[in-house]
């Protein structure tokens, strides 16, 4: 029997963008533009600005809250991901708030890279299935 962990990796670096049936990447679009709302909602929150004031200066090339601010993709995600959970419109599903965790750290590992949209809304399939 395979492990779990080798399953889940096995499974994430065979997905391809054109396995993902239509519904399930219309699904994955609702998700993520659920995310970009909450997160550009969220951008002035307290919380938000906090989580900012520590974390930007990490030398990078991540966009944080879709402005001019780059900083290390883990701090774009950290702070990207504090925004979209603060005023707790976020999604869910299984049990939790699957987009305000997964969309955040893809779009600023991605942002970091200069991947493109398949291969994000690629990763955020991959991250939701292996969550279910």
């Amino acid at each position: 029997m395979t492990p779990l962990t080798q399953q889940a990796a096995e499974f994430i670096v065979g997905l391809r963008f054109e396995d993902i049936p239509d519904r399930v990447a219309r699904l994955a679009v609702n998700g993520i533009t659920d995310c970009v709302a909450t997160i550009l909602l969220g951008a002035t929150e307290p919380v938000t600005q906090v989580v900012s004031s520590c974390a930007i200066g990490t030398p990078g090339n991540a966009t944080v809250l879709w402005g001019k601010t780059r900083c290390a993709a883990e701090s774009a995600a950290l702070i990207n991901a504090t925004a979209s959970h603060s005023l707790d419109y976020d999604d869910t599903g299984l049990e939790g708030h699957p987009s305000a965790v997964l969309f955040p750290p893809i779009l600023a590992l991605g942002d970091e890279i200069g991947t493109s949209g398949r291969d994000i809304l690629t990763a955020y399939v991959a991250g939701y299935e292996v969550w279910a």
